[in-house]
């Protein structure tokens, strides 16, 4: 009997765990492909300092959102999308914008294809 509980207990507390996960991947990406976005806008608008500032905002903000997700689950995508993150900035500090606006372009297809990945998915678990 007391063991029945234990694994009803340790069983609760996995599926707790997964959709907590699940929640904060989506909240995460939500974020992060709102603040891409804005980026493309202002990278379209060849506005230098102010996507400058946005990009190394979001640098920073991603850095201490991809060291909580490092904690429960692993894909080499989150650090990709750091290098990524580097590299439009570099494009962006030359005013070549063309290739920046190509950086955050592939940032959205990184990042669609990260959260289909950590997030908890029908087509992942079959």
């Amino acid at each position: 009997m007391y063991k029945t509980i234990i694994a009803v207990i340790v069983l609760a507390l996995i599926i707790t765990g997964g959709i907590l996960d699940n929640a904060n991947v989506n909240k995460v990406f939500d974020k992060f492909d709102e603040r891409l976005n804005d980026l493309r806008t202002l990278v379209e608008e060849e506005n230098k300092q102010e996507s400058i500032k946005l990009l190394k905002e979001t640098d920073e903000w991603w850095s201490v959102q991809k060291s909580k997700m490092e904690f429960y689950s692993y894909s080499q995508d989150l650090r990709l999308i750091s290098s990524c993150l580097g590299e439009t900035l570099g494009s962006l500090e030359c005013d070549d914008f063309e290739n920046a606006l190509s950086k955050v372009e592939s940032l959205l297809s990184i990042s669609a294809n990260t959260r289909n990945l950590l997030g908890v998915r029908i087509e992942n678990i079959v």
